[in-house]
C-alpha cells in the first residue's frame, strides 16, 4: 500500500510532466512541430513551418468527448483555439514543380452505368513515361483522389466534428482576417438527412445507399487592411454538401451544394491594394518554357486544342484530354448548387481629373437567390428543348432591391439606380457541351449546343439631378483611360475562340415599367418649400428584346443572330412642384429588327417602325429644364474631352457610315413636333410652330442590288423568320473593283421619302390655327456615291410635285419665336 500513497502518485505524475518536455523536445527536433506543453485534454502552444514564408500556430488542440445530441450528433470534438496562420509573401519562392513519387496514376472513374451513355465514359490511361500532366491538373487530380479515400472512412468521421474559435490568417504587410467560429461535421443520419428539407431535385436512397451530408459554419470574418480600420466582410456562412454513399462505388455520389451567406460588405479598394501589395512583395517567377513537358498550360492553350487537334505539344494534348475527363466528372457528379446571400454591399473609390475631392460608386443588393441543377434526361422539362443524349442544366437566380448610388464624400450618398426585382431562368447545354467539343462539326452539330435565357427585370428607377450627367461622363471617361489595351493579335485570336463556343441561344428580355426621372429646382416664381422641387419624367410601359442566334449552313463558320426589339407606350413629361403635368414627348410604339451575320465578316441589317411620337415644347417650364440638362453635360470638361472628333467636311456622310451596315430601312407615321414660347421683349402671348408628318420611310443600302441577290416578294415571305433559317445578307464575293467601284464606300444609297407634311402655327397653348401655313403632299430625295476614275462623287436626286406655302409677317414672327427657344435650349 506505500507505493500507492498519495505522495508516491504526486511524484509519479510530476516525473511524467517532465519526461513531456523531453518527448516534445525530440519531436520538434524530428519533425519540425513545436508543442510547448501538454494541458488538460490538449496540447498547448502548437507551432509548424509548412513551407518558407508560411507558419502555422496553435494556442490549444484539444478532444472534448460529448454526449451525443440532435444539434450535434458526434460523439468528439476536436477543438482548436486561436488558430493562426501566418503568411510572408518575401519568404515565399516561385512554385516549383514537385514530381509525384509514384510511378504513375492509374485514372479511373466509375459511374452509374445505368444514367451515362457508352460514348461518355471516361478511358482507362495506364501509366507510363510520356503521361506528362500539367500542374492544375495534377493538383486537381490529387485533391479528387483524396477526397475518395475521406470518404472510405466516412463511418468514422461521423463521430467526430472539428471546432475552431478565434482562427487568423496575416499576411504580414498586407492584411489581416479574423473567424471567430469554425465548424465541420459530417452527418450520415438517414432519417435526418433524407427528409429533402435542402434541396427539391433530388432522389432518394435506395436500400444500398447511404446518405451523407457535410456542414460547415463559419461566424464572423473580420477583415483588416495593413495601417487602416476594421471591417467586419462577412457575419455568418453555412455550406451543406449532401450526396450518396455507394457500396461498390469510392467517392460521394450525386451531390448537392447548399450555400447560405449572411450580410457581405465587400472592401474593393482594400481588396485591391491588398493585391497590389502582394504582388509588390513576392520575389519575380521566372519564365517557364513553353517547351517544357512541365510548363503550365492556359485556357486559351487548350480552347486552341479543341479547335485545332495535333497544333500544340504532346502535353498540351494530354492537357485537353485529362480536363475534359475532370470537368465531365464533377458536371456528372454534381446535381445541384443552391446559393442564397442576405445583403451584398460594395464601396468603389474612383478619383476624377476634374474633382478635388474623391467620389465613392457604392452597390447594395438584398436577398440573391441561386438554384442551379441538373435535368433529368426522362423529364418533360429536358425533353421539351434537348435531345435525351445531352446533358442539360437549368439555372434560376433572383435579386431583390437593387441599388446604385453616388457619394461625393460628405457621407451622404444619393441613390442614382434602384431595381425592385430581377429574375433569370436559363437553361443549357453550355458546360457539357464545350468539354466535349473536340473538333471541326457541321451547322446541325454545332447548333446542339443550346442556351435558352429569360431576365425580368421589374421596375427599375434612375434619379438624377441635372449635376449627376457631368459626374457619369467623368466616371465613364475614367472607365476608359483605365482600360487596358489588347494586342490586336491577342484580340483576334481570343475572337475566334469564343466564336467556337457560341451556342444556338434564344435570349429574351423584358424591362417592366422603366422610368427615369430628373430633379430640377422649381420653376414658378411663388414662393415654395426648400425641399420641392419639379420633375422631368420619362417613362416606358415595357420593353421587349428576343435575340435569337445560330450557327447558320451557309459557308463556314457563320454565326446568325437575329433580334427584335420592342418598346410600347412611350412618355417624356414635365412636373411642377404643385402636381402639375406637361408633355414633352410621347411615342406609342417602337419595333427595331436586326440581324447579324458573321461570315467571318460582320455584316448588319436592319429595319425599324416608329408609331404615332409627338414632341411638345410649349411650356416655359419644358423649356428651362432642357437647358439645364444640357448646360450640366457642356460643363463637365471630360465629355468635352470624351467627344468624337469630326471627321473632315469634305467626306459626304454617306461614306462616313460604318462597312458592316449593309441595309437599314426605318419608318414611321403619326409624327409631330410643337415648338411655342413667349417672346417677353414683343408680347406675352405665346407663338410657336407646329409641324406634322403622315408617314416617313428612310432605306439605306451599302450596294444596289443584283436580280440575283434582291429578296423574293412580300406575298411569298412567312410570316415571321426564325434565326435557323437562311440569312437574308448572302456571303458573295466582292466584284470587280475596275467593272464597278473603285472603293469601298462606292455604290452606297439613302433613299428618304415623305408623305403629308404640313406646318401650323401655334396661338395658344392648346390652339393652332385651322389651315397649315405650308404644305408638301410628298417629297422625295436619293443620296449616293459613285467613282468616275478621277475622284469620288456624291449624287443628290430630289423629287417634289407641289409645295404650298402661304406667307405673312405674322407667321415669320412665329418661326422666329420657335427657332430662340430652340437655340435657347440646346445652346
Amino acid at each position: 500500500m506505500g507505493l500507492l500513497s498519495p505522495s508516491f502518485l504526486l511524484g509519479l505524475v510530476a516525473i511524467l510532466y517532465l519526461v513531456s518536455f523531453v518527448v516534445l523536445a525530440i519531436l520538434r527536433i524530428v519533425t519540425g512541430i513545436s508543442i510547448q506543453r501538454i494541458g488538460y485534454c490538449s496540447l498547448r502552444h502548437v507551432a509548424f513551418t509548412l513551407r518558407d514564408g508560411i507558419r502555422l500556430e496553435i494556442r490549444g488542440l484539444g478532444l472534448a468527448p460529448h454526449r451525443p445530441t440532435f444539434a450535434q450528433p458526434t460523439w468528439l470534438s476536436l477543438r482548436l483555439t486561436e488558430l493562426k496562420i501566418t503568411i510572408d509573401p518575401n519568404k515565399l519562392s516561385p512554385t516549383k514543380t514537385v514530381a509525384s513519387k509514384s510511378q504513375g496514376i492509374v485514372n479511373v472513374n466509375i459511374h452509374d452505368k445505368r444514367s451515362e451513355p457508352e460514348s461518355t465514359r471516361p478511358v482507362l490511361r495506364l501509366p507510363g513515361k510520356d503521361s506528362s500532366r500539367s500542374r492544375t491538373w495534377r493538383r486537381l487530380t490529387q485533391l479528387k483522389e483524396r477526397l475518395k479515400k475521406l470518404h472510405e472512412k466516412v463511418h468514422w468521421l461521423c463521430l467526430v466534428d472539428v471546432m475552431a474559435q478565434n482562427s487568423s490568417c496575416i499576411i504580414v504587410d498586407v492584411a489581416k482576417f479574423e473567424i471567430g467560429a469554425f465548424q465541420l461535421a459530417v452527418d450520415t443520419r438517414r432519417k435526418t438527412v433524407d427528409r429533402g428539407r435542402l434541396f427539391q431535385h433530388k432522389r432518394f436512397a435506395q436500400a444500398d445507399q447511404r446518405p451523407a451530408e457535410w456542414m460547415l459554419t463559419i461566424k464572423s470574418i473580420l477583415f483588416t487592411p495593413e495601417g487602416k480600420e476594421s471591417l467586419e466582410v462577412l457575419d455568418i456562412c453555412t455550406v451543406n454538401v449532401h450526396g450518396l454513399l455507394y457500396k461498390e462505388l469510392a467517392g460521394l455520389r450525386d451531390a448537392s451544394i447548399s450555400i447560405k451567406l449572411g450580410r457581405i460588405h465587400i472592401p474593393y479598394d482594400d481588396l485591391l491594394d491588398c493585391q497590389q501589395r502582394v504582388e509588390q512583395l513576392r520575389n519575380p517567377q521566372p519564365v517557364a518554357d513553353p517547351q517544357s513537358p512541365e510548363a503550365e498550360i492556359s485556357f486559351t492553350d487548350v480552347i486552341e486544342e479543341l479547335d485545332r487537334p495535333g497544333s500544340r505539344e504532346a502535353n498540351i494534348v494530354q492537357t485537353v484530354s485529362d480536363s475534359k475527363e475532370f470537368i465531365s466528372s464533377i458536371l456528372r457528379g454534381i446535381q445541384e448548387i443552391q446559393l442564397a446571400i442576405s445583403f451584398v454591399g460594395m464601396s468603389k473609390k474612383i478619383d476624377v481629373p476634374s474633382r478635388s475631392s474623391p467620389l465613392y460608386l457604392n452597390f447594395a443588393m438584398n436577398e440573391i437567390g441561386v438554384d442551379m441543377y441538373r435535368l433529368d434526361p426522362k423529364s418533360p422539362a429536358h425533353r421539351m428543348y434537348f435531345s435525351s443524349r445531352d446533358v442539360a442544366h437549368q439555372a434560376l437566380l433572383a435579386a431583390i432591391s437593387i441599388a446604385v448610388s453616388l457619394d461625393e464624400g460628405d457621407g451622404k450618398p444619393e441613390r442614382i439606380l434602384y431595381l425592385p426585382m430581377a429574375t433569370t431562368t436559363i437553361k443549357t447545354t453550355l458546360p457539357s457541351k464545350t468539354v466535349t467539343f473536340s473538333e471541326d462539326k457541321d451547322a446541325a452539330e454545332r447548333n446542339t449546343n443550346m442556351l435558352f435565357a429569360n431576365l425580368v427585370l421589374t421596375s427599375p428607377a434612375v434619379d438624377v439631378d441635372p449635376k449627376h450627367l457631368s459626374l457619369i461622363f467623368s466616371l465613364i471617361q475614367a472607365h476608359r483611360g483605365s482600360g487596358l489595351t489588347v494586342p490586336q493579335g491577342n484580340r483576334a485570336h481570343r475572337h475566334r475562340i469564343i466564336s467556337r463556343l457560341l451556342p444556338k441561344a434564344s435570349i429574351k428580355l423584358s424591362i417592366h415599367e422603366p422610368v427615369m426621372r430628373v430633379a430640377l429646382p422649381p420653376a414658378t416664381t411663388k414662393p415654395v418649400d426648400a425641399d420641392d422641387f419639379d420633375l422631368l419624367i420619362c417613362c416606358v410601359s415595357s420593353i421587349a428584346l428576343e435575340s435569337d442566334s445560330s450557327h447558320a449552313s451557309a459557308g463556314d463558320m457563320h454565326y446568325l443572330l437575329a433580334s427584335n426589339l420592342r418598346v410600347a407606350s412611350h412618355q417624356l413629361y414635365y412636373q411642377t412642384a404643385a402636381g402639375d403635368r406637361y408633355n414633352l414627348s410621347v411615342a406609342d410604339a417602337l419595333e427595331l429588327k436586326v440581324q447579324v451575320i458573321a461570315t467571318p465578316e460582320v455584316a448588319v441589317t436592319a429595319s425599324g417602325n416608329l408609331q404615332t411620337l409627338s414632341l411638345h415644347m410649349v411650356r416655359p417650364e419644358i423649356s428651362n429644364g432642357v437647358r439645364q440638362i444640357i448646360q450640366q453635360v457642356h460643363q463637365s470638361s471630360d465629355w468635352e474631352r470624351a467627344r468624337p472628333v469630326r471627321e473632315s467636311r469634305k467626306t459626304s456622310f454617306l461614306r462616313r457610315l460604318p462597312s458592316w451596315l449593309i441595309h437599314l430601312q426605318l419608318q414611321g407615321s403619326n409624327f409631330g413636333v410643337e415648338v411655342a414660347g413667349i417672346d417677353a421683349e414683343i408680347s406675352k402671348d405665346i407663338r410657336g410652330i407646329a409641324l406634322q408628318l403622315e408617314s416617313w420611310t428612310a432605306e439605306y443600302k451599302a450596294q444596289k442590288d443584283t436580280p440575283a441577290e434582291r429578296p423574293p416578294s412580300r406575298r411569298h415571305r412567312l410570316s415571321k423568320a426564325g434565326a435557323g433559317g437562311e440569312p437574308s445578307i448572302k456571303a458573295t464575293p466582292p466584284p470587280d473593283s475596275a467593272a464597278s467601284k473603285l472603293t469601298s464606300t462606292d455604290g452606297r444609297r439613302l433613299a428618304v421619302h415623305v408623305r403629308g407634311f404640313e406646318g401650323f402655327i401655334v396661338e395658344a397653348l392648346d390652339t393652332l390655327e385651322i389651315e397649315p401655313f405650308v404644305r408638301l403632299p410628298r417629297f422625295e430625295v436619293a443620296f449616293s456615291t459613285s467613282n468616275d476614275g478621277r475622284g469620288a462623287l456624291f449624287h443628290i436626286n430630289t423629287h417634289v410635285k407641289s409645295l404650298y406655302l402661304q406667307y405673312s409677317l405674322y407667321r415669320y414672327y412665329a418661326v422666329g419665336v420657335a427657332a430662340k427657344i430652340l437655340q435657347r435650349a440646346f445652346d
